[in-house]
């Protein structure tokens, strides 16, 4: 018997949803406890229609508390489960059970009005909460998502993650991401970059969005589809078929770019793509002029290229650390006759030939 099982022995169907909404958003939730979850859920029907129910009762919680008359039903639902806590169980179990009983104390205080909710002829649909992640120049971020999907920011990034019952939907405003999702065939993943649209299941690809590469999609395992639509916010409530009959499959190692509405699908080389991941940025013959722009995402002292033409066929091979400018430039003096100096007002640094 697993971990997991050990954990849940014992639970009802409704305790188990409850148990798996808090571990999958514990910060040490591994991939044996995310398989150990799909398994669960795929067990029956009822599985899938308790989590569902308990990933509701979890977003209900979280938006009254506060609420005084929640608040003071709480306390009495942890006094009274205080000796079932108290016993052998393991702790996360125990609190699952001390959840549920509060999501029937939330019921009950909606049921009752006692937050000021609606009359039947005036129900509000509440959305699905969106959460925001980002970077700052030079950061990098990952966080493991309430379905298990890992989502790993690179520099200067911003992601907007909105689920609900129906879909996994992200907006990747500005930047990149890769993501590694969380296989559920009946929930599609689905990722906004710009106006372009990317569809996986049970997936690894990195997605990045900004003024020097416009919208790009690398593919590392299983498939995406990527289409032009472009979806209102309240998609999530109203979603359109999740792939469009137009819409560009991608199979491991491609790489989808469109820019200026030009639009390439090509072999990616995954090493520079994802070399990111572990604060590397590797390069083979590259343009100095890409190399530049690549390293300064990571910097917020950027280095800008004096207008001499002989710097323009300079090309780059290498590994350099992320965000260490001081030993690009010194690799690249080292290597080629060029000279950096720093701008009057140390803001930049520009990058001369020398001879």
């Amino acid at each position: 018997m697993s971990a997991a099982e050990n954990m849940t022995s014992g639970l009802s169907v409704e305790e188990c949803a409850a148990y798996w909404v808090m571990r999958l958003g514990a910060q040490d939730c591994g991939p044996a406890d995310r398989a150990a979850f799909e398994a669960w859920r795929r067990e029956s029907p009822d599985h899938e229609a308790a989590w569902r129910r308990a990933e509701g009762a979890l977003s209900a919680v979280d938006a009254h508390i506060g609420h005084p008359q929640l608040d003071a039903l709480t306390e009495e639902v942890l006094r009274d489960t205080e000796p079932r806590r108290a016993s052998r169980w393991p702790a996360v179990a125990a609190a699952a059970a001390v959840f549920v009983t509060l999501v029937g104390v939330t019921a009950f205080v909606l049921d009752r009005d006692l937050v000021g909710a609606p009359e039947p002829d005036d129900v509000i649909v509440a959305e699905a909460p969106v959460d925001l992640y980002q970077t700052m120049v030079g950061e990098r971020s990952s966080v493991v998502l309430t379905d298990g999907t890992t989502l790993s920011l690179n520099t200067n990034s911003r992601v907007e993650v909105r689920y609900s019952a129906a879909r996994r939907d992200i907006r990747l405003l500005q930047g990149q991401a890769l993501f590694e999702v969380a296989s559920a065939p009946d929930r599609p993943f689905v990722v906004q970059a710009g106006d372009r649209r990317i569809v996986a299941l049970g997936t690894e690809f990195d997605v990045r969005y900004d003024d020097a590469v416009g919208v790009q999609v690398t593919l590392l395992e299983g498939l995406v589809a990527i289409d032009g639509t472009v979806e209102p916010l309240d998609a999530v409530e109203n979603p359109p078929n999740p792939v469009q009959d137009d819409a560009i499959e991608l199979v491991p190692g491609e790489q989808f770019s469109v820019q200026d509405e030009a639009i390439s699908v090509e072999a990616a080389n995954l090493e520079e793509t994802t070399s990111w991941r572990h604060g590397r940025l590797v390069f083979r013959d590259r343009p100095l002029v890409d190399v530049i722009a690549e390293v300064n995402r990571y910097t917020t002292t950027p280095i800008i290229l004096d207008s001499d033409p002989r710097l323009a066929r300079v090309r780059v091979s290498g590994v350099f650390d992320a965000g260490r400018t001081a030993s690009f430039v010194l690799a690249m003096e080292t290597l080629h006759p060029v000279h950096f100096e720093p701008t009057e007002d140390g803001g930049r640094t520009i990058l001369r030939w020398q001879g």
